[in-house]
């Protein structure tokens, strides 16, 4: 059910929580998935993608946290800072996948990694 939390924009700190919603989990079969989900979610030359968008969140005590699933009512709340396009027809396509699935924005290695990031591209601007 996509409002079982109440209305709001729903997000994980998981990414496995995240990917399995898009239908990209470990072990899945994609061509089974490709073949019987075409939609308008296709696009860079006719591909099917899936894309997992690492957000930043305003906290102000207003979160709704239910296990690994966080809803956020004020959408001015989320701010996208990465966007991450995982090709089904990549070579390292499962590994790729599966390696994102362990990360968790709650992980202090994790937001380490994510600031240094964030850091690096503000020095080149």
């Amino acid at each position: 059910n996509g409002a079982s939390y109440g209305p709001g924009v729903y997000l994980s700190p998981n990414a496995s929580t995240s990917l399995g919603y898009s239908k990209v989990v470990k072990g899945s079969n994609y061509e089974s998935i490709a073949s019987s989900s075409r939609s308008e979610n296709q696009f860079i030359s006719g591909e099917q993608v899936k894309i997992l968008a690492l957000c930043e969140i305003i906290d102000d005590g207003t979160i709704k946290k239910a296990d690994s699933i966080w809803v956020v009512a004020n959408d001015e709340h989320v701010v996208t800072r990465f966007l991450f396009v995982f090709l089904p027809q990549s070579s390292d396509f499962n590994e790729t996948v599966d390696k994102a699935s362990r990360c968790s924005t709650t992980d202090t290695n994790f937001q380490s990694e994510i600031s240094t990031v964030m850091e690096n591209i503000k020095g080149n601007y």
